[in-house]
């Protein structure tokens, strides 16, 4: 091991994933060291076990990269990693824009109707991320796609279309969206939705799974 001062806690960590199983939550603030003890479990894991280390965006995973560098470690997005596990499922891939998949079935129910159908493929984008479709979170819960709609204010962005209305074309691009999957025709947001909602079996790409990311700690 590199010849580095621990604190009391980060030491705590280290001896947890030498002597210890199961999953660790390690919560602090800002600036108090997580990436560097990170990298101190890297050191410690054994080279033979292949470890993923998460983060939300390409910037924060290049930087991850660039630190920690050890034959057995791979840094990337999650969105990489849902990426992987989707080649794995379904062989060939192809990777569309979301002008070519979700918008255009969105164009296909509003036909000449560029507005209500941009607000549609909106509403959609933003029930993907919220994982509907996946086991446990129902993708035609008008619940659920209400309380999307009013989190991030998408209302207003129709024009004479009623409620019911959004939310059933919602779940209908949703399961269109969600067929394509199955093709091998993915975007963006599928690449973490579609391993969730399809995946059936534990497919065993690393050993240890180190997720480095800020959250309020009031949450």
């Amino acid at each position: 091991m590199s010849n580095f001062t621990l604190s009391p806690q980060q030491s705590a960590v280290v001896s947890w994933v030498t002597q210890s199983t199961g999953s660790l939550n390690l919560k602090s603030y800002a600036g108090t060291g997580k990436t560097f003890t990170i990298e101190r479990i890297c050191e410690n894991v054994p080279m033979t076990a292949q470890v993923f280390v998460g983060s939300f965006n390409k910037a924060i995973a290049d930087e991850l990269a660039a630190r920690i560098i050890y034959t057995n470690v791979k840094c990337g997005t999650f969105h990489s990693l849902g990426f992987q596990l989707l080649r794995r499922m379904l062989g060939n891939v192809k990777i569309e824009t979301e002008s070519r998949k979700v918008s255009g079935l969105c164009r296909k129910h509003f036909k000449y109707d560029k507005k209500n159908a941009e607000a549609l493929a909106k509403l959609v984008s933003f029930g993907k991320q919220e994982g509907f479709g996946i086991p446990g979170v129902p993708i035609d819960s008008n619940e659920l796609w209400t309380k999307v709609a009013d989190h991030h204010d998408l209302w207003d962005d129709f024009t004479d279309v009623s409620p019911d209305r959004i939310i059933n074309l919602c779940v209908a691009v949703s399961r269109e969206s969600l067929e394509l999957c199955k093709t091998g025709v993915i975007d963006f947001d599928d690449m973490l939705l579609a391993p969730l909602a399809f995946s059936t079996k534990h497919y065993g790409l690393y050993d240890w799974v180190l997720i480095d990311e800020a959250q309020d700690l009031n949450e």
